[in-house]
C-alpha cells in the first residue's frame, strides 16, 4: 500500500494522471454479488461506458425534478421535530438518518420509506443491514481492500441475500409498474428507466450550464455496456449505500459544529431568511444557490468531518514519482483526505470553525480540500447530496435553534466500532424551536 500525503501529488493522481489510477481496485463478481455491479466498483472501459451513460442524471435539470421530492421530506422532518422536541437534548442523527433514507426510498426507488414516521419500517430495516457493525462484515470490508483478488475468488458477499433480493425486486418491480401504467415521478427510477428504453437519458434545456463540467471529466463513448434490470438495480443501491448515512453525517455534523458557533448559526439564519424574502418566501433551486454563507458553513464542516476519511485507488500501469520511485501496477493507494484537510500546513487554524475561509472561493481553489474526491471519478451524486443536505439546512436553521447538548463529552471521539461515522454515543443537540424565543 502507498500512501499518499502531498495534496500535489494527489491530484495529479486523480486528474492529470488519472489513467494510472482510474479503479478503486475492488474486484467483485457480478454473478456473486449482483448488487456490487455498480459504478463505484467497476473498472476500465465499463467504468467509463456506465459514467458516461450516468452523468446525465445528476445535472442542474434533473436536480430540479427531485427538489420537491427532497423538500416534502424535510418538511416532515421539520414536523416530526417539532411533535417531539421541546426544548431538550435530542439525538439528531437518529432522526437524520430517518430523513436521509426516506429521501433516497423516494428518489432513487421510487416508493414512500416511512422511516420519519415509523423508524422501524422495512425499508430502514433491510437497508440498516448494510452498516450493520459486526465484526463479520468488517473483517469482510478489511479482506477485500486487503485481498481484492482472493475475495472475489472466495465469492464472498459483503451484501446481505434478503437484502440483495429486497433492493432488486423493488427496483425491477417499479420499472414493470411504470412501463405498466405509464407513470412519471421525475426522480432517479425514471432516468434508468430512459437508459433502459433508448440507451441514454434525454437532454434537458436547464442542463446546459453543466456542459462544461461534463466534458472536462473526460468520458467517451461508447463502449458497449448492457443495461439490464440487474445493472440498473445496482445503481439505485450504491446511491442508497453511498447517499444515506453519509448524508445524515454530513448533516448532523454541521449542526453540531453551528450549535458550537452560534454567531455563524446566526448570520446563516438571516442568510435564509433574506434569500426566501428574495425568492418569493420559498426555498427553491436558485435560492439555495444563493445561500452562499450557508454553502460556506457546509464545506468548512465537510473540511472538518469528511464523511470518507480517506480515497483509494488502484494502481492501473506502472507510475514514477518525481523522485524516481516507482509504484507498481497493482500497488493500492490511499490518500487520507481528513489528515489533509485538518493539516494547518493547508488550512490555518484547522480546528476552528471558520466558514469565511470558503466565501467567495470554488472548491477548485483549494487542491487540499477533496471531501467528495477529484478527476473524472469523483463522486457522480456530489451535487445531488450538497443540494439535499442545503435544502434541509435550511429548513431546520428557520424553524429551531441549535444548542450545544450536556451529552457529548469533551474531547470528541469518533466511534471506531462502525461502519459509518459517528461520534462516540452519538450526535446530541439541544433544540429551542425559535417561536419560543
Amino acid at each position: 500500500m502507498f500512501f499518499a500525503l502531498d495534496p500535489d501529488l494527489i491530484n495529479r493522481m486523480l486528474i492529470k494522471d488519472f489513467s494510472h489510477f482510474h479503479d478503486h481496485g475492488f474486484q467483485v463478481d457480478i454473478d456473486a454479488n449482483p448488487l456490487e455491479g455498480h459504478l463505484f466498483n467497476m473498472e476500465g472501459q465499463k467504468w467509463r461506458a456506465l459514467r458516461n451513460k450516468l452523468s446525465p442524471t445528476f445535472t442542474s435539470g434533473k436536480l430540479k425534478w427531485m427538489l420537491p421530492q427532497i423538500s416534502e421530506c424535510a418538511d416532515q422532518l421539520v414536523l416530526v421535530l417539532q411533535k417531539k422536541t421541546h426544548g431538550e437534548d435530542v439525538l439528531i442523527r437518529d432522526y437524520l438518518s430517518r430523513f436521509a433514507i426516506d429521501v433516497l426510498a423516494s428518489c432513487a426507488f421510487g416508493v414512500e420509506g416511512g422511516a420519519l414516521n415509523d423508524p422501524d419500517c422495512e425499508f430502514r430495516r433491510l437497508a440498516t443491514k448494510i452498516f450493520k457493525p459486526s465484526w463479520v462484515m468488517r473483517l469482510k470490508v478489511m479482506f477485500r481492500v486487503l485481498f481484492p483478488e482472493l475475495t472475489r475468488r472466495l465469492k464472498i458477499r459483503l451484501v446481505d441475500p434478503e437484502v440483495n433480493d429486497f433492493f432488486f425486486n423493488i427496483t425491477r418491480q417499479a420499472f414493470e409498474h411504470r412501463l405498466k401504467t405509464g407513470l412519471r415521478r421525475n426522480d432517479f427510477v425514471d432516468l434508468l428507466l430512459q437508459l433502459k428504453q433508448k440507451g441514454w437519458v434525454d437532454h434537458d434545456p436547464e442542463d446546459e450550464e453543466d456542459e462544461e463540467e461534463n466534458n472536462q471529466e473526460g468520458l467517451h463513448p461508447d463502449t458497449k455496456l448492457e443495461l439490464t434490470d440487474g445493472l440498473l438495480a445496482a445503481q439505485s443501491f450504491v446511491f442508497l449505500a453511498a447517499g444515506w448515512e453519509n448524508t445524515a453525517s454530513a448533516i448532523g455534523f454541521t449542526l453540531l459544529l453551528l450549535a458550537r458557533n452560534q454567531e455563524a448559526q446566526d448570520r446563516a439564519r438571516a442568510e435564509i431568511a433574506d434569500v426566501k424574502k428574495k425568492y418569493g418566501g420559498e426555498i427553491t433551486y436558485a435560492a439555495l444557490k444563493d445561500m452562499f454563507y450557508l454553502d460556506a458553513c457546509l464545506s468548512e464542516s465537510l473540511r472538518m468531518i469528511p464523511p470518507l476519511p480517506g480515497l483509494v485507488r488502484s494502481c492501473t500501469k506502472d507510475y514514477t514519482l518525481e523522485d524516481g520511485v516507482v509504484i507498481k501496477k497493482g500497488t493500492g493507494v490511499m490518500m487520507p483526505i481528513k489528515c489533509i484537510q485538518m493539516d494547518p500546513a493547508h488550512f490555518q487554524d484547522p480546528e476552528l470553525f471558520l466558514p469565511e475561509r470558503f466565501l467567495g472561493k470554488k472548491e477548485t481553489d483549494f487542491n487540499s480540500y477533496l471531501p467528495f474526491g477529484a478527476g473524472p471519478r469523483i463522486c457522480i451524486a456530489r451535487r445531488f447530496v450538497l443540494l439535499e443536505v442545503k435544502l434541509v439546512l435550511a429548513k431546520l436553521l428557520e424553524k429551531f435553534r441549535f444548542l450545544n447538548s450536556t451529552k457529548i463529552k469533551e474531547p470528541i471521539k469518533m466511534d471506531r466500532s462502525l461502519l459509518i461515522i459517528d461520534i462516540a454515543g452519538g450526535t446530541w443537540v439541544r433544540l429551542q424551536p425559535i417561536d419560543d424565543q
